[in-house]
């Protein structure tokens, strides 16, 4: 009896991360990248809500896009934009910085473990102070399983250049994170991760998602900046995927 309980589980855990998005786009879930890939020919759609309170600057809500596609076994590819709310003191849509993403399976061993590479461009569609601007990133991102319990630690190299990348000086950072997520049920993931950057920025995020059927997933997530006066923010999601596309 324990077994027939316990063997839903395993298989979940094999197949991956329930159908979601992380950070570019990419395979993963809210905050933390994972080395999943999407199969040739699956898209996945997520949009939601997310809403984020800035320290000595109010609150902003706004509306996230994001659209990833499996090109191979190997290979996929992602874009993001967030479409930000009216506010008090604006009463129109405005759009944020649009991610173009790609990632490529590099390798895979026994026992669930997998290393992907990266890379995203970043163009300037959004404003300052609240989107970074044009960059450029390349990095890779390592799972491991381990019986119920998923590890995985991402890294990558950044070059921004602000909202007016012709006059602004470039700079360079690296940004990094790392966390898990659990299984508990076949449906029922929580997940959990800590980034930041070397420019000072240290984030936590913890959530946890339901796959109602197989095709959907719906979240809720939080997140914290642990630097004094941080922001702090919580989001709702759902994503769709569909297959042979």
């Amino acid at each position: 009896m324990k077994a027939a309980w316990f063997m839903p589980l395993i298989v979940a855990v094999c197949a991956g991360a329930p159908g979601n998005l992380g950070p570019g786009a990419l395979s993963g879930v809210p905050g933390l990248p994972l080395s999943d890939i999407l199969s040739a020919g699956q898209l996945r759609l997520r949009t939601g809500f997310e809403y984020t309170n800035h320290w000595g600057m109010g609150g902003t809500s706004q509306v996230p896009f994001n659209i990833c596609y499996g090109l191979s076994d190997v290979y996929e590819i992602g874009a993001a934009i967030p479409v930000r709310l009216p506010d008090d003191d604006d009463d129109g849509l405005r759009t944020g910085d649009l991610a173009l993403s790609g990632a490529m399976l590099y390798e895979t061993a026994r026992g669930g473990t997998a290393l992907k590479f990266t890379g995203s461009i970043l163009l300037p569609t959004g404003e300052a102070p609240f989107d970074p601007g044009a960059g450029i990133a390349a990095g890779a991102v390592t799972t491991t399983t381990f019986r119920l319990f998923r590890f995985s630690a991402s890294g990558q190299y950044r070059i921004m250049g602000g909202q007016d990348p012709t006059k602004a000086r470039w700079r360079d950072s690296v940004v990094f994170s790392f966390g898990g997520m659990s299984f508990l049920g076949e449906a029922l993931s929580v997940f959990t991760s800590l980034s930041g950057s070397t420019e000072g920025a240290f984030v936590i995020n913890a959530g946890a998602s339901i796959e109602p059927w197989r095709e959907l997933v719906i979240d809720g997530s939080v997140s914290a900046d642990m630097e004094s006066h941080g922001d702090h923010g919580v989001l709702l999601g759902a994503a769709w995927t569909f297959s042979d596309l």
